[in-house]
């Protein structure tokens, strides 16, 4: 993995340095070195080694010293409480207490509270044994009734980093303006049959953002939760204020949450609360069987941009070129770069659902099949409804006809396509006649490679082993081609090259009867 940046503003020396707290937003003009949404983060020193403390006490860090920093609001998807820090640089991500949560969020079990609520005069996260929210006790939280003894306390803005900080520019973009569908995509279809989404993403989102800008244009709830990060910092600010961020869950339902935190007593009860400092991951469904993507229009230059930053630019600077974050706005002289934080499984959902950008299959889907429980296969349709699908239509008969030969060299196939032949012609190596392989063109198709279709049963859950694993994690369906082996101009043998799990594993070469896909799929079930 490609190591983050330093953010040397974040910590003032080369001490290790806790991050204890969220504190308040501010816009432009408030915070002067930034233009854009940033966010008070609140830091301590550790007392010792982070090997040497449990880091979970009271005392780990000298609170006496605790100062707050502001960071820009886009660096929240970096930053976790409890994370520790050095010379600007992640040193550690302790875990302190994991847990595991059986949840049903709804209106009823669920509440905002700031963080210095006192309810009957006691505290729900008690100074003496959680002091480090101590000048941000206005700020937000969510509690979730676990059970009758057990409540769950979320600060709101670890709720904002987890569900819509895959992408600091999601972040960013939702906390600067009235939420509009057109600051997030251009453009939305979902099929109502096979529960498949596409989207076009709007210039300047980072594709890393599609799942969650996905679970926002398709679910009520969490176009709410999106659109009240912005509405409640405008009401705070004209208000004359202080704003926190304040966001709920992206849906409702039942969920498990794996989470790392500490237990904290309430009213003399110990573990009565649990306080996540960080949301690890959550099962509760996407609203979508399968996502697909265009390629993301980047944002133009504007004319005169070089001149107007060069006169905006002096006293602040950017990423340099030592993979250092400056304080401050970032310039418009060198295009964007890239980093992923987490690599961690968040929403287990996602893994079983395919997800993919649009020119990774160009428009060359061949539609969905459903397997039943005793095995058999029902096609299902799939693609966009303005003629860009491949579904065949059914028709009635018996047999078919020979399907024709490829009018292509083997120089213009794939490489697991070649390699599936020289497979299949090896096999006939003792024959004492020549063997020659030829890719055959599907019935009503114009070129020989296709994918394969999604298959799902009864339950949506897609066949993962259909599904192929690219050099940077994506996953689309897998390509297939069906050839013919031929003796002296006559076919000896059909056959279907099929593409292997990914770049490192060899294709997967079937004898088939037809070039039917159905059958061509049914074969690589058996």
């Amino acid at each position: 993995m490609e190591k983050l940046p330093r953010f040397p503003s974040l910590t003032p020396d080369h001490r290790v340095w806790r991050l204890d707290w969220f504190g308040e937003i501010a816009y432009p003009g408030v915070v002067r070195q930034y233009r854009q949404p940033c966010i008070k983060v609140a830091i301590s020193p550790l007392l010792d080694s982070p090997d040497g403390f449990a880091l979970s006490g009271s005392f780990s860090t000298d609170i006496a010293q605790q100062r707050n920093v502001w960071v820009s609001l886009g660096a929240l998807s970096m930053m976790r409480i409890g994370d520790l820090w050095q010379d600007g640089r992640l040193l550690q991500a302790p875990l302190y207490t994991p847990s595991y949560f059986e949840l049903d969020i709804s209106p009823d079990t669920t509440t905002f509270v700031k963080a210095g609520l006192a309810i009957d005069k006691n505290y729900l996260l008690p100074f003496a044994e959680h002091p480090w929210h101590r000048f941000h006790t206005q700020s937000y939280c969510l509690t979730v009734k676990a059970s009758e003894n057990e409540t769950l306390i979320i600060p709101g803005a670890e709720l904002v980093r987890f569900y819509f900080g895959t992408s600091s520019s999601l972040i960013k973009r939702l906390a600067e303006a009235p939420f509009q569908e057109e600051m997030l995509w251009l453009k939305k279809h979902f099929n109502l049959t096979t529960g498949h989404l596409h989207l076009k993403l709007a210039p300047g989102l980072q594709y890393a953002a599609v799942h969650d800008v996905a679970r926002i244009a398709r679910d009520t709830y969490a176009q709410r939760s999106a659109a009240n990060i912005y509405a409640h910092i405008v009401k705070a600010t004209s208000q004359r204020e202080t704003a926190y961020l304040y966001s709920g869950f992206p849906f409702r339902g039942k969920t498990t949450l794996a989470v790392a935190g500490i237990w904290l007593s309430f009213a003399g009860r110990p573990k009565s609360s649990f306080l996540v400092f960080s949301l690890r991951t959550c099962s509760h469904a996407f609203p979508f069987a399968s996502l697909s993507c265009d390629p993301i229009d980047r944002v133009a230059k504007k004319k005169g941009a070089d001149k107007d930053s060069a006169k905006q630019g002096s006293g602040r600077s950017t990423k340099s070129s030592n993979g250092q974050i400056e304080h401050g706005d970032p310039g418009n002289q060198k295009s964007p770069r890239r980093y992923i934080f987490e690599h961690n499984v968040r929403f287990p959902d996602l893994r079983r659902k395919p997800i993919w950008r649009e020119r990774l299959i160009a428009a060359d889907t061949t539609g969905m099949l459903m397997r039943h429980a005793d095995g058999s296969l029902e096609k299902l349709a799939f693609g966009e409804p303005e003629g860009s699908g491949d579904a065949r239509a059914i028709s009635i008969g018996v047999g078919e006809p020979p399907a024709p030969v490829a009018e292509t060299t083997p120089q213009q196939l794939p490489h697991f396509v070649r390699t599936g032949m020289s497979m299949a012609v090896s096999q006939h190596a003792d024959s004492a006649a020549q063997i020659i392989a030829r890719a055959l063109l599907p019935f009503g198709r114009a070129e020989p490679v296709f994918m394969l279709p999604m298959v799902v049963d009864v339950d949506g859950v897609v066949d993962t082993s259909l599904m192929y694993t690219g050099l940077d994690g994506e996953q689309r369906m897998k390509r297939a081609c069906f050839i013919a082996l031929f003796e002296n101009d006559q076919e000896r043998q059909k056959l279907a090259i099929v593409e292997g799990a990914d770049h490192a594993s060899s294709p997967v070469v079937v004898d088939v009867a037809d070039t039917e896909l159905v059958n061509l799929i049914q074969s690589l079930a058996d």
